[in-house]
């Protein structure tokens, strides 16, 4: 990835109205992603809002682990993927804001966050914050259906990334179902692991490499 963006636990506070505790894996999770990626997590009190959006115009590689909120009314403005505050500004993030930004047109973003594909049901689709950075222009998505657990979500990513070295035609797709069915051997509860889901095209690269070898 160029200039990969990893962001893990942001630092919470009250002034977006929530208490919400914070995600000791979520930052055990960005640090081990970070690193295998040769770059330094964005995590605590550095992940403020306005740090994270200046560093993803240049970035082909978005990894947030942080909380998510899906509303089915008012997905647009009211649902969110949670960054730090800064300026006594809330650091909530909706899809409104999100499908304002221009994104790499090759990026991945992996959002390793509760309820981040749920939202508003239309017949051309959900409306959701995955959704957003598609409109953004991102290549490809990596959200998540429903609530999973803190550990669980570290247990499954960090094999996804470890699968992701390896090329696939259908990548990220197939790299993220090799990796939930080898975490399905291991934990057989589908709340675990069946949350996370792959929208958008295969990426570009990876699939031409993958005719070449064939």
């Amino acid at each position: 990835p160029t200039n990969p963006v990893v962001v893990g636990n942001p630092l919470f506070d009250n002034l977006c109205g929530a208490s919400l505790l914070s995600l000791p894996f979520a930052e055990k999770e960005a640090d081990w992603v970070a690193n295998s990626l040769g770059t330094v997590a964005i995590k605590n009190g550095v992940a403020r809002k306005d740090t994270v959006l200046a560093r993803i115009k240049k970035s082909d590689f978005i990894y947030l682990a942080t909380h998510a909120y899906a509303s089915a009314s008012n997905t647009m403005d009211e649902s969110f993927i949670m960054l730090g505050s800064y300026n006594d500004t809330c650091g909530k993030w909706t899809p409104r804001q999100i499908q304002d930004h221009s994104l790499n047109p090759e990026s991945i973003v992996i959002l390793s966050a509760c309820e981040s594909g749920m939202g508003k049901v239309l017949d051309a689709g959900v409306i959701s914050l995955g959704r957003g950075f598609l409109k953004a222009g991102a290549c490809n998505v990596v959200y998540s259906y429903w609530p999973v657990s803190d550990q669980s979500a570290f247990e499954l990513m960090t094999g996804f990334i470890t699968e992701m070295k390896a090329p696939q035609s259908f990548f990220p797709a197939e790299n993220l179902r090799q990796a939930i069915l080898k975490y399905k051997a291991k934990n057989p509860d589908p709340s675990a692991w069946g949350a996370f889901a792959s929208m958008g095209t295969p990426y570009a690269v990876w699939n031409r490499m993958a005719l070449v070898v064939r």
